[in-house]
């Protein structure tokens, strides 16, 4: 029984100590001040990955790489609200193309619940930009041309290279990679792309790489100067 009891109270002993260092660094997040337990709940990504939601696409964009680089906090009056400033190199897909992507992200942080929380997800500035260039993918598939002029700042504008695409009978448009930098005021874009399809001068097959240009208006981002 002796013998019994001793081991009861190493387990129980050992139980003790695994919790208290499982629980160590958010007990050391927490002394030393929000900064430090935001940037470890953010540095979590590059163990953890990402999985972001698009607006108007099918499918996440998944991480394979992420890595974060400096940053900055600055806590709001009241400690309840924070926005960490992110140096983020991110690569994954977003469905059958791949996303490369390196810049600045200006994340607003909640506190709730006994956490931080980023209100706005942890990429915004990234699943903003893809957003935006899915729409265009997908507006050039179906040729559809008020929708792409709706995502060209300052409306439409004379444009010979889209013209040329949308004239294509059978038009497939495939972007086999999205190379993004994102700077203060834009973020620039290299598009590798393929495209099928028949013009009235016969049949149509060519692989690129274009640059694209795109600046924020408010929340958003649209293409500037050209779609194409």
């Amino acid at each position: 029984m002796a013998r019994a009891s001793q081991l009861l109270t190493a387990v129980a002993v050992a139980v003790c100590v695994g919790a208290a260092v499982l629980g160590l660094p958010r007990l050391l997040g927490a002394a030393a001040g929000p900064e430090a337990a935001i940037l470890s709940q953010l540095k979590a990504a590059e163990a953890d990955g990402l999985s972001l939601d698009v607006p108007g696409a099918a499918a996440p964009l998944v991480s394979r790489q992420v890595r974060i680089g400096p940053t900055t906090v600055q806590v709001e009056e009241g400690g309840r609200q924070a926005v960490a400033v992110v140096l983020l190199d991110f690569t994954g897909r977003l469905g059958r193309t791949e996303v490369s992507a390196l810049g600045y992200e200006r994340v607003p942080m909640s506190w709730r619940d006994g956490h931080w929380v980023p209100t706005e997800g942890p990429a915004p500035r990234l699943v903003a930009a893809v957003a935006t260039l899915e729409a265009r993918r997908q507006a050039l598939e179906r040729g559809e041309r008020a929708a792409l002029e709706a995502l060209r700042k300052g409306g439409p504008r004379p444009d010979p290279a889209l013209d040329r695409l949308l004239q294509m009978e059978g038009r497939r448009y495939e972007v086999e990679a999205w190379l993004l930098r994102s700077e203060r005021g834009e973020v620039a874009v290299a598009e590798r792309y393929s495209v099928t399809g028949r013009l009235p001068g016969g049949p149509v097959a060519e692989q690129g790489l274009r640059n694209l240009t795109l600046r924020p208006v408010g929340q958003k981002l649209f293409f500037s100067p050209g779609l194409m």
